[in-house]
């Protein structure tokens, strides 16, 4: 199937809960061609709505999951870099379609990198240790990490596939289920990797988002079911995604500037 094909049969989906569906409003946008200003398909207009549900699919996930070995886990997710490593052609001809990314130095590379950042993370499931502390004799207190529980992951679109792997991989072999926004310039190639990734993960495990930062981002990082949000984009919006994370005490991560 050629790029112009995928992105079409691609279009105006979310995929929550494993399922692929459209927004609950039905409304959707352009997702264009910034080389030639073609529009090459359309992606769900997510909203707060959207956003309730995919949490919703994610906290019913999250048990489960935290229940699975880390090791496991990390299979999983190792996998999973196999599985797209398999499609790399597929997505670099996808990421180069939405950003207008040179397909030969940059498309491919960050196409191609993703097996050794699925690879490595998916390693570090045998990794996650507490502590044991030597507070006095016939005493042993210890440290056991547990997971947060539902993750907020917010991408950009200049290394949409790349970053996607480098934030869901260690929130997933940590246990934690997340909930993905893709940007909005760059939806299709992120959508065609979480579809690809569900050939392994359980349902409701990763659960993937379109939409724009104030009616999709902004609910994610300021819903009471999320426990961490992680993002990466420009200084601005990372104050607002903080401010609305800050409301119910969340952790953040925040990647900003250029």
């Amino acid at each position: 199937m050629n790029p112009t094909q995928l992105a079409e049969q691609l279009s105006n989906r979310n995929l929550i809960d494993g399922q692929s569906v459209p927004a609950i409003s039905g409304r959707t946008f352009d997702v264009v061609n910034p080389a030639t200003m073609q529009v090459i398909g359309a992606a769900p207009f997510s909203e707060q709505a959207d956003v309730d549900v995919a949490v919703a699919a994610a906290e019913a996930a999250r048990s489960d999951w935290a229940s699975t070995p880390a090791t496991e886990r990390g299979r999983m997710i190792t996998e999973c870099g196999r599985i797209l490593d398999a499609h790399s052609e597929e997505m670099a001809q996808l990421i180069t379609l939405e950003t207008g990314k040179a397909i030969r130095t940059e498309s491919r590379v960050e196409a191609q990198l993703l097996r050794e950042v699925f690879e490595f993370h998916g390693g570090l499931g045998s990794e996650l240790k507490g502590e044991t502390i030597p507070y006095k004799a016939g005493m042993i207190p210890m440290t056991i990490r547990e997971p947060l529980g539902v993750v907020g992951a917010i991408i950009p679109w200049n290394v949409p596939a790349y970053l996607m792997g480098l934030k869901i991989c260690p929130a997933l072999v940590a246990g934690n289920t997340v909930v993905l926004k893709s940007a909005e310039e760059a939806p299709l190639c992120i959508l065609r990797a979480v579809e690809l990734m569900h050939e392994v993960l359980p349902p409701g495990v990763l659960n993937l988002l379109a939409g724009y930062g104030p009616e999709c981002g902004a609910p994610i990082a300021s819903h009471e079911g999320v426990h961490k949000v992680s993002f990466t984009g420009s200084v601005e919006a990372g104050k607002s995604v903080y401010a609305n994370a800050a409301a119910h005490l969340a952790p953040v991560v925040l990647e900003l500037g250029g």
